[in-house]
């Protein structure tokens, strides 16, 4: 193999550059730069190793594994149902449980019966103080070591005023969120994700820290929430950006102390799902579990495509948001390589690129009074109603193509309605079929 190599002339960039420009045979430089409207960011579509060695490293830092847990969502409603969804679910093929809690008062004795903790990671998502309450007096210490609660300060008030009691010490692996899903579904591109989810993170971890905590243990009680969309290596690149620049705030505290990787937990979401033609959201759903995965997360959640329709059956949908992930890992074998994207030139020039805009306006939020403050939220929804609106615009204009919406419509006359979305921080969710002006209209 030595042999063959010495055979052959190093490809510096320059004489590549020099190939490019002749392959475009007249057509202008300019066609082989990338200008991306949403995200803001302008590179070249080729690269090399001699620009990408200059970048930092943005790859599975302290990682020894690629795997990730695949969950399975119930909403709770009735404590009963959730648990014969939760026991079905795990039979066929989730290794997580991420229950969505809908009730101020649950049976969680009822609700997790024939769940064994030390074998299953159970995650619960909590909207009311109750809830937290009740989850603390259900189940002991050491149950509640392989659990895990996700508490959405900033996009709570009310349970932000429950500060003191949720902060107390507690045997929780994690449970403040750092929400970046719950802004990417209202529009967000990935670089203000990044930054909101660093701005509520670092407010938690001052806030934990003033509370008692020591700093690793303020950073291990922490974990994120990310959305995804169908931009394939920018949602790669971005997973990668967050988790960098997670690990340098806390190397801001204490350059000695090593950390646990820090756990980010990828959902899809509904900005580019369709009911119109339901099986396309497949095909999309497949490519962003490939993009987390690919990118590192902890684990995936993914959310059946009808879940938010009011006349679609969910069993399929619900069947296939199971079996992505699983496919993906026992049969394409994702989590086999360590880091997969290591090496690609392109990957980890947007993560540098995602990184530095990340940064420079987490910065800003952190300038303006950090993340529960009122300046910082009216600036994050001016400037993610603006992506949003520029989303719709071009959508519309034909700019942008979503299968099924914009090009390629089902022949078929199918007739569905979105549920009520879910608000956050006062912005509307996007769904962008809705906005799409043939069928607003």
């Amino acid at each position: 193999m030595n042999k063959l190599l010495s055979e052959f002339n190093t490809p510096f960039f320059e004489d590549w550059k020099r190939q490019l420009n002749k392959e475009l045979k007249g057509a202008p430089e300019s066609d082989l730069t990338i200008n991306d409207p949403i995200e803001e960011l302008v590179y070249t579509c080729y690269q090399h190793q001699e620009i990408t060695d200059q970048l930092p490293t943005y790859g599975l830092l302290n990682y020894t594994s690629n795997d990730w847990l695949n969950f399975g969502l119930i909403v709770v409603l009735d404590a009963e149902n959730a648990n014969k969804k939760a026991l079905h679910l795990l039979n066929t093929g989730a290794d997580a449980l991420r229950f969505e809690l809908n009730q101020s008062t649950i049976d969680f004795q009822k609700l997790t019966q024939g769940i064994e903790f030390q074998y299953t990671h159970v995650r619960f998502c909590i909207h009311t103080i109750e809830q937290f309450r009740s989850i603390q007096t259900s189940f002991s210490a050491e149950q509640q070591k392989f659990m895990s609660l996700e508490i959405d300060f900033v996009g709570n008030e009310v349970l932000k005023n429950y500060q003191s009691e949720i902060l107390a010490p507690n045997s929780f692996k994690s449970f403040l969120v750092a929400n970046g899903h719950a802004l990417q579904q209202c529009g967000a591109n990935t670089w203000q994700e990044v930054a909101y989810c660093l701005t509520s993170a670092h407010e938690y971890l001052v806030l934990l820290t003033e509370n008692g905590f020591m700093l690793n243990q303020a950073a291990n009680a922490i974990s994120f929430n990310i959305g995804v969309g169908s931009n394939y290596f920018m949602e790669i690149s971005k997973v990668r950006a967050l988790r960098y620049l997670w690990n340098k705030i806390l190397n801001t505290y204490d350059t000695a102390q090593s950390f646990e990787p820090c756990k980010i937990y990828g959902l899809t979401g509904f900005t580019n799902k369709s009911l119109k033609d339901p099986y396309t959201n497949l095909l999309r759903q497949t490519t962003e579990v490939m993009s987390l995965v690919s990118g590192g997360v902890t684990g995936v959640i993914v959310q059946s495509y009808t879940s938010k329709s009011e006349q679609f059956d969910n069993t399929l949908a619900e069947r296939m948001a199971l079996n992505i992930p699983l496919i993906l890992k026992e049969e394409s074998y994702f989590h086999a390589v360590q880091d997969p994207q290591n090496g690609s030139y392109t990957v980890k020039l947007l993560s540098h690129l995602i990184a530095e805009k990340s940064w420079s306006y987490f910065q800003r939020l952190d300038e303006m009074g950090g993340a529960f403050s009122s300046p910082v939220i009216q600036k994050l929804k001016s400037d993610v109603q603006s992506t949003a609106q520029k989303r719709i615009e071009r959508l519309n204009d034909k700019h942008e193509v979503l299968i099924g919406v914009s090009i390629f419509p089902n022949p078929e006359n199918v007739t569905n309605a979105w549920k009520e979305q879910e608000s956050y921080l006062g912005l509307e969710a996007l769904v962008l079929e809705k906005s799409y002006k043939v069928f607003a209209s």
